[in-house]
């Protein structure tokens, strides 16, 4: 059953990452300036060394035929080599994914750690608990990242002192790693210091809306007739809200939690920016400014890659939490 539905999504998968790469071709050669001047890692560069190099990457043959190049060449597995590093694409994009996931990753445990909890409150204490819960989830949907992560430069890090502004202070799974293996906590506190600020700035706004979204699915699952049933038997009302209600609520949190997780790999660009993250986002920006076409695709297939199979995992993550749906 598994193995089938993987099958047929890989293949509904393939136009969509086809298109991607063709809309992405096409935005990339729309933007102003001339790859073959980078190419050259010179300021300026005459026309006729500018034609030389346009000729050797093939940038001054048809669209149509750069793009079927291009298509053969990922189909093959290949995104080609990045004009400013002189370097595949693949390896660049590789080296960062770590940083990028790591960050994506901790801000996704951070918001649904306080959201969930946060929307269950909110659902089954009445008054200000619940308006209280409210205005935090609110607050947080409100914010944009990069703003909030903007404030907290300038109070925990300028002000405060209390964590760094910016870069990466190393590997969390790594740092880890080191801690079991007797080095030491410094490593993983270095690690730690350096993510918390941009990783609350990435999970507020998800921490608020899955807040919301589970609310909303409690309030719906508590009037239901086995909920009722529930209580008549006496169980215990913690039980009846965390192993009852908050199994059946979570459903389409689930579906607005995995959307989000594939908006926080690709959505960290800015934050990636401000925080100086040495992530795939940083990447893509500095593609984009340097005009570096190979690096800018490749970033853009690796983020609807991502979405494609959270979308997957989400579908098969629903027959688990409800087992009347089923992939035959």
């Amino acid at each position: 059953m598994v193995t089938s539905f993987a099958l047929r999504r890989g293949l509904m998968a393939l136009p969509i990452l086809i298109g991607v790469s063709l809309l992405v071709f096409v935005l990339a050669r729309v933007v102003p300036g001339d790859p073959a001047l980078i190419a050259t890692g010179l300021e300026r560069a005459d026309a006729e060394e500018l034609a030389r190099v346009a000729e050797r990457l093939g940038l001054n043959r048809p669209l149509p035929v750069q793009y079927a190049d291009y298509l053969g060449d990922l189909l093959r597995g290949d995104l080609g080599e990045s004009l400013r590093y002189r370097r595949p694409v693949t390896e660049l994009i590789f080296e960062r994914l770590g940083a990028t996931l790591e960050l994506a990753g901790v801000a996704f445990v951070v918001a649904a750690l306080v959201g969930i909890p946060l929307g269950v409150v909110s659902a089954v204490r009445r008054g200000l608990p619940d308006w209280l819960a409210a205005l935090v989830a609110v607050g947080g949907m409100s914010v944009p990242a990069f703003w909030l992560g903007l404030l907290l430069i300038l109070l925990f890090s300028l002000h405060l002192g209390w964590f760094p502004a910016s870069a990466r202070g190393g590997s969390l799974v790594a740092a880890l790693g080191a801690v079991f293996a007797g080095g030491g906590l410094h490593p993983l506190l270095r690690s730690v210091s350096h993510l918390v600020l941009p990783a609350v700035a990435l999970a507020a706004p998800t921490a608020g809306l899955l807040a919301r979204m589970t609310r909303s699915g409690m309030m719906d699952v508590m009037g239901e007739d086995y909920i009722l049933a529930a209580r008549s038997r006496g169980i215990p009302e913690r039980s009846i809200v965390y192993r009852h209600a908050l199994k059946n609520a979570l459903i389409p949190v689930v579906t607005v939690a995995g959307l989000f997780l594939g908006r926080l790999i690709g959505g960290a660009v800015i934050l990636e920016t401000i925080f100086a993250w040495p992530g795939v986002g940083r990447l893509a920006v500095l593609a984009v400014r340097r005009r570096d076409y190979a690096v800018v695709q490749g970033t853009a297939l690796l983020v609807a890659a991502g979405f494609v199979l959270i979308n997957a995992g989400i579908d098969l993550l629903y027959a688990r939490l409800d087992p009347r749906i089923r992939y035959d």
